[in-house]
């Protein structure tokens, strides 16, 4: 049986290649990447929570994508608390040495402790990663 990420990354695959479909010209790699992140990241924009962690879940599977990481730290400052949590689990993942001064934005920012132990763990963990 497929895991739920393995059944969101198929479906991200489906929608990226349909959506690739649709575009009749050639792309640079950086307008495909910002393309393919602005799709991904298209339902942090909706009321409907699922929708927001769908999308952060869309932006994780892209984490060597430059920009889905600009969407990932804009994620975990959404106000519910289930996409917060999923957006620091995918920075985690796949956040890179440009994102610790935003991290690091954060944890001053934050009332929450437990949020700004996560985060400090997560810069931590980039800062150990070979370049």
């Amino acid at each position: 049986m497929a895991s739920t990420l393995e059944k969101t990354r198929e479906e991200l695959r489906e929608l990226l290649h349909e959506y690739s479909k649709v575009e009749t010209f050639e792309k640079t790699e950086e307008q495909t990447f910002r393309d393919e992140a602005e799709y991904a990241a298209s339902g942090l924009k909706s009321n409907d929570i699922a929708s927001r962690i769908k999308a952060v879940e869309f932006l994780e599977i892209l984490g060597d994508n430059p920009y889905a990481q600009d969407y990932l730290l804009d994620a975990i400052k959404d106000k519910e608390g289930s996409v917060v949590q999923k957006a620091i689990q995918a920075l985690g993942k796949v956040a890179q040495r440009k994102s610790i001064s935003a991290l690091q934005d954060f944890v001053k920012a934050t009332n929450s402790k437990h949020l700004a132990a996560e985060i400090t763990r997560i810069i931590g963990k980039i800062e150990r990663k070979p370049e």
